[in-house]
């Protein structure tokens, strides 16, 4: 569960989008299955299910009405290069502003020094603690959480978004693939 009731992946939330007068409804269901989730494809081979195709994430930066603003691929190198190489973009005109790096990279260390733990409490709470900007909240951290836990911000565990942004992260190479069934011929 990624959030504090009951429902898990089998409900869908309202994405709130300022300038649009009613929230946007969010079906159910897992939304970004990435190469980390490496248990679940054990899994899933075992039972016959079948095989995946593994590409690079490649993730989309969203204004806070709802508008890509940006895009990038994230590299698939193994932890830390996988962060220092090109999760955070920093080249040209589309890279992000320097607090925004700041911010991250303080949540990243305050992160690995808590082993990937952060405590009861919900995934907005923990990034309002770490000092994040809103713009950036909206850009990255927002779609970033309801992608992976299908869970809107507001009500998330920031213990599981913790520990996906780990296994995402700090993981192997790869980690961070985005991983879509093949399509029997």
């Amino acid at each position: 569960e990624a959030a504090p009731h009951f429902g898990g992946r089998a409900r869908g939330l309202d994405w709130v989008i300022s300038q649009r007068p009613t929230p946007l409804a969010i079906d159910n269901g897992q939304h970004l299955t990435i190469g980390a989730y490496r248990e679940t494809f054990t899994l899933l081979k075992m039972v016959g299910a079948p095989q995946w195709d593994s590409r690079p994430l490649q993730w989309a930066g969203v204004t806070s009405k709802g508008i890509v603003a940006q895009r990038w691929q994230v590299p698939g190198a193994a932890w830390p290069w996988r962060l220092l190489s090109g999760l955070i973009p920093g080249r040209g005109l589309m890279g992000w502003p320097l607090s925004w790096k700041w911010a991250i990279s303080k949540a990243v260390i305050s992160l690995l020094a808590n082993h990937w733990r952060i405590g009861p409490m919900t995934a907005k709470v923990w990034l309002t603690q770490q000092g994040m900007p809103e713009d950036f909240v909206s850009h990255f951290w927002r779609p970033w959480c309801e992608g992976a836990l299908n869970t809107a911000l507001e009500e998330a565990s920031a213990d599981i978004l913790a520990l996906v942004l780990r296994d995402a992260l700090a993981g192997p190479a790869d980690a961070t693939n985005v991983l879509t069934p093949k399509m029997k011929p």
